[in-house]
């Protein structure tokens, strides 16, 4: 048994190969009796010999009269159309029955005690879920590459981050929701901004829906320069499937300030994450975290190890004349 085609509507294929000589068959098939545990609508029926020649209609149950050469393959085709998920339980069956056509002069000189039954049981699984994969397109990996490592203040020289947002293998999620957030500077010791005017999402998708939320701030620090942060991004996809893409970008500013609260006290640059991001397949019964490329991309601000700049107050005694 083979099955094929796109997503919901697809094909099952039967395939009997005959390998004794050439002879005329009568030919029934029974197709399963369960539309497949509810899970399928079957359609049309058809057959063929080999993969050459055109198929011809069939109703299950019916004699079908075939001349099969030696070494040849009888092909039944069944179109069907998945409504439901499987059942782990599901476990369909279809019948074969042939024998000789005794009318025919070969028939009664070689096929008098020529027929036979074949009941084939067979499983069919729902289509193993696909990965959202985050994958880190620029800076480019190196050293420093985690890091924000431009120039402190500067509006001309903030880091470009390009990641592509895509799934692996066939199939489609049902849904997907990226969850993108930047803790500071409303964390006093967290230092980087993203300006909300840098922000690019591009989607290059066949059937997907795409819905982005974004949550922005008036920064506590650095306002002159970034009047507008982003505090998080929540990216919702549904019937996210092979060959799609979502192009996420933005850029992030280091921002300096003297202010007594961050004296003595840590300050972090890089402290964006993805924490909180997942997916779930059209059969998935629960929720998957994204894989992560490289590896080590951060997804929980718990594990990132930030770049820090400390800030300390010294008190100097005064000098006497």
């Amino acid at each position: 048994m083979i099955l094929s085609g796109t997503e919901s509507k697809t094909h099952l294929e039967f395939h009997l190969k005959y390998w004794d000589g050439y002879r005329q068959y009568v030919v029934s098939f029974f197709e399963d009796a369960s539309d497949y545990c509810g899970a399928f609508n079957s359609g049309t029926l058809s057959y063929k010999i080999n993969t050459s020649r055109s198929p011809v209609a069939y109703i299950s149950g019916d004699t079908a009269l075939v001349q099969i050469p030696v070494g040849s393959t009888l092909i039944i085709f069944q179109a069907v159309e998945a409504i439901n998920c499987l059942s782990n339980g599901c476990t369909p069956s279809v019948s074969f029955l042939w024998r000789c056509n005794n009318s025919d002069s070969l028939g009664l000189a070689f096929c008098d005690s020529c027929f036979g039954t074949d009941t084939m049981v067979y499983s069919i699984q729902n289509r193993l879920m696909p990965e959202l994969v985050i994958e880190r397109v620029l800076p480019i990996d190196n050293l420093t590459t985690n890091f924000d490592v431009s120039c402190p203040n500067s509006l001309s020289d903030m880091r470009t981050w390009v990641f592509n947002i895509t799934t692996t293998g066939e199939g489609a999620l049902d849904s997907a929701v990226i969850s993108f957030q930047n803790y500071g500077p409303d964390h006093i010791s967290s230092l980087g901004l993203i300006p909300d005017s840098t922000i690019h999402i591009d989607t290059n998708c066949v059937n997907c829906t795409f819905q982005m939320i974004l949550g922005q701030q008036i920064p506590s620090l650095c306002s002159d320069s970034v009047p507008v942060s982003v505090d998080g991004i929540r990216m919702i996809l549904t019937n996210f499937g092979n060959g799609d893409t979502v192009r996420f970008q933005f850029q992030t500013f280091r921002c300096v300030e003297e202010d007594t609260l961050l004296y003595n006290v840590p300050k972090h640059f890089t402290n964006w994450t993805y924490e909180g991001t997942y997916s779930k397949s059209r059969c998935g019964v629960q929720d998957v975290s994204p894989t992560m490329l490289p590896a080590y991309l951060r997804n929980s601000i718990i594990v990132a190890v930030n770049d820090d700049v400390h800030l300390k107050q010294y008190t100097r005694p005064r000098q006497q004349i």
